[in-house]
């Protein structure tokens, strides 16, 4: 086996002729494991964003209430209210969810004030109905009833980086 495969195997990298240990940050990918990392404020911004990546990618499906995410969440101090964004119009890239007159779109910025502030990574959740962006933002950060957004479920998890 050459060294670079025996590297990777053993979940190592050589970077510059060191080799650096790579720590698998999402390894319990349990939502109660993954909501403590992505809210640690010890760890760093790229392996907090992973952890938020996983936990919308293994816990969050077509069908899930508002509320489910919010109990998921459980007041996610790496989302701000000024990083919960309705999608209405799009100039640029398209969001990896579809835009419809009948549901919304938001879209939660992954610690975006994090360095490297070009590295942005972003979940888009397509709501059932027509929701309040405020509202919205609210109940998803733990600051308002889970309930307070009746009958309005996921319909689509989207990811963008």
């Amino acid at each position: 086996m050459n060294r670079r495969l025996m590297l990777v195997a053993l979940g190592l990298a050589a970077v510059g002729g060191a080799v650096l240990i790579i720590v698998n940050a999402t390894k319990d990918k349990s939502a109660d494991a993954l909501v403590v990392i992505a809210n640690d404020a010890t760890r760093g911004a790229s392996e907090r964003r992973v952890a938020v990546f996983e936990l919308f990618k293994r816990h969050v499906r077509a069908g899930s209430t508002v509320a489910d995410v919010a109990r998921l969440l459980k007041r996610p101090t790496w989302l701000r209210d000024e990083d919960v964004h309705l999608v209405e119009d799009v100039g640029g890239r398209p969001p990896p969810v579809v835009l419809n007159a009948n549901d919304t779109v938001f879209a939660l910025d992954i610690l975006p004030g994090a360095a490297p502030v070009h590295d942005l990574w972003t979940v888009y959740l397509r709501i059932s109905g027509h929701v309040d962006r405020n509202l919205f933002s609210k109940v998803v950060r733990g600051e308002a009833d889970p309930t307070a957004i009746p009958g309005a479920s996921v319909l689509e998890v989207g990811f963008l980086r």
